[in-house]
């Protein structure tokens, strides 16, 4: 069997603590639109059931604004062998290493860089 191959994303929230003048999908402080958490649920156990997908990816807005919500997707992605990606603006690192909640170390998640845009923003405004 070949192997999987293919990486789905899913923007499910589009609320984000920074309004970025680049964003694509419109996301701001003040947005609403999001995905019910039963329907991503739903997608992720379909995307779960296709041999085909090799990486879910997360992506809104910020998703760890919802940092529990995002965490136990990563947990369920990952704990079916897959891999798990999250979007992030990195606002959650703060200026101390040892603040950042760290999701890489989720078996299978990988981290990237932090968004450069959000590194200009005072702290207050990092965190929500």
């Amino acid at each position: 069997m070949a192997e999987p191959r293919w990486s789905v994303g899913i923007n499910f929230d589009s609320k984000c603590n920074a309004r970025c003048a680049h964003c694509c999908v419109s996301s701001s402080p003040n947005a609403t639109a999001n995905l019910d958490d039963d329907l991503v649920d739903n997608i992720v156990d379909e995307l779960l059931r296709e041999p085909n997908v090799r990486e879910i990816g997360l992506t809104g807005g910020e998703p760890l604004i919802r940092r529990a919500r995002t965490m136990s997707i990563i947990a369920r992605i990952t704990a079916s062998g897959r891999v798990a990606s999250c979007v992030t603006n990195g606002f959650w690192g703060g200026h101390t290493p040892s603040r950042r909640p760290s999701p890489g170390r989720v078996r299978g998640c990988r981290t990237a860089g932090a968004h450069a845009e959000l590194r200009r923003l005072p702290l207050a405004l990092r965190q929500t």
